[in-house]
């Protein structure tokens, strides 16, 4: 029988040897956004992810990386940096293999690697795309650190312990603030024990995580990335360190945020039917590829579509499109407004050896991807984005409001043209686009007109 992409994400992992951590504190700076709660991120299930990414995670997968078993010295863990070796050798190499897989599957031009964070700035890890890439640097679409189960466990959040639960936020808000300031909503922290998962929301009414605090001003200040035993003999890294997400002003910095959610993968977890490391890192990474990203204050359902034309539906955590609306799906906008967070008291059972609830999930298969397929003097849709009409504040000083309209850019002929609100065809250079925080905006008088990415070769 054929194997498929699932067969092999859901595979045990070797069981580490971390008996010859030290134990000792974790890296803090006050500077970082700080976090002293969290709550259940309850939808990213296995049954959820099954529904969104049933399509690649059936898919055969005749070519999976054959990863030899080593030695024992392999499972040995000493540091992070042992930790970091085995990850970039037994376990990354999987995920990075089924993401090259998803794209074959999908029919997408954009491939998505997950590789160190050193490529974009000062992370452990970075989820890239050289579609993506500013000022020399590959943009950070998914930051990810490493931390020891020894100084980090997510069960150190209920001790009664003040010290206790000052070193288990420090990971939360180092990790927040990476997430912040890449201007994504999704980050991770994995352990020798558990991957932790976490997305993060912004506050609206000013009483989240840094209420009572004077407005951070980051630029120029410095920030430490990783654990003293990796770190010592390299300089701190600065908030400006982030590559080529430099450009973004601090605004989102200065904002308050609510306690982030998060979800705990035991690295135990194995088997059908069970939500495992590997599992989970590939679909977050594709949820933070090619997905909506940007940090918000809410957000529609997990496993929900909105509808972008007459014949284009938007999956609204995966970015997948179908023509018509699956089967027993959820249609809701974007903009939707939710309650506020949950109480914060809520907790999630995560034992070493536990797996993750799953909840019931949807049956439809879906999920095509957007092909990309060039032929001369024909109009090629260079990235399918929304074609809704939004109003919102402009934040210059103009008086009353712009219209943005988001875009979806075009060739032909080896130019480049979108259209305006009036269905007029505007050609148009690089030059004429400056880059915001979540893409490139183009401006005419009163309407400004936003895609999130130029085409390759603009």
């Amino acid at each position: 029988m054929a194997r498929t992409i699932l067969d092999v994400l859901v595979k045990p992992n070797p069981s580490l040897d971390s008996r010859y951590v030290t134990p000792g504190s974790n890296t803090a700076n006050d500077k970082w956004i700080p976090v002293n709660n969290w709550r259940i991120w309850r939808d990213f299930t296995y049954d959820n992810l099954m529904s969104i990414y049933r399509k690649v995670l059936q898919a055969s997968w005749s070519t999976a990386p054959s990863i030899d078993e080593g030695s024992g010295h392999d499972i040995e863990i000493w540091d992070e940096h042992t930790l970091d070796f085995f990850l970039v050798r037994f376990m990354f190499p999987v995920v990075n293999g089924a993401l090259a897989r998803a794209n074959e599957v999908l029919q997408l031009h954009e491939v998505f690697y997950l590789g160190p964070g050193s490529w974009t700035g000062s992370m452990d890890w970075a989820l890239v795309s050289r579609e993506r890439v500013e000022g020399g640097r590959y943009y950070n679409l998914l930051p990810g650190d490493t931390k020891l189960s020894a100084k980090w466990h997510p069960k150190m959040g209920k001790s009664s312990n003040d010290g206790v639960r000052y070193q288990w936020s420090l990971p939360l808000s180092q990790a927040t603030t990476y997430s912040v300031r890449s201007n994504c909503r999704y980050g991770f922290i994995i352990t020798d024990k558990h991957l932790v998962l976490v997305r993060i929301s912004s506050e609206r009414d000013g009483g989240g995580l840094a209420i009572g605090r004077p407005p951070r001003q980051l630029s120029h200040r410095r920030i430490i990335s990783a654990e003293t035993d990796i770190s010592s003999g390299l300089d701190a890294m600065s908030l400006d360190s982030f590559g080529a997400q430099s450009y973004s002003d601090d605004n989102l910095l200065n904002k308050e945020f609510q306690p982030p959610e998060y979800v705990v993968v035991p690295w135990a977890s194995h088997g059908a039917g069970q939500l495992t490391v590997k599992m989970a890192l590939f679909c977050l990474c594709l949820m933070a590829g090619r997905g909506d990203t940007s940090v918000d204050t809410d957000y529609p359902a997990f496993d929900s579509w909105r509808k972008e034309s007459r014949h284009l539906y938007r999956h609204n955590t995966s970015g997948l499109t179908e023509k018509r609306l699956p089967k027993g799906a959820r249609l809701e906008n974007p903009q939707v407004t939710t309650s506020h967070y949950e109480d914060q008291s809520q907790e999630q059972g995560y034992g070493d050896e536990e797996g993750q609830d799953a909840l019931d999930g949807d049956e439809e298969g879906y999920g095509e991807g957007d092909a990309m397929l060039p032929e001369a003097d024909e109009e090629i849709a260079i990235g399918e984005q929304q074609q809704l009409i939004q109003s919102g504040t402009c934040s210059s000083s103009s008086k009353g409001k712009r219209v943005v309209f988001t875009v979806q850019l075009k060739v032909k002929d080896g130019n480049f043209y979108f259209r305006d609100f009036q269905e007029n065809r505007i050609w148009t250079t690089r030059t004429d686009w400056t880059i915001s925080e979540s893409g490139w905006q183009y401006t005419d008088g009163s309407y400004i007109y936003f895609a999130e990415r130029l085409p390759r070769g603009m």
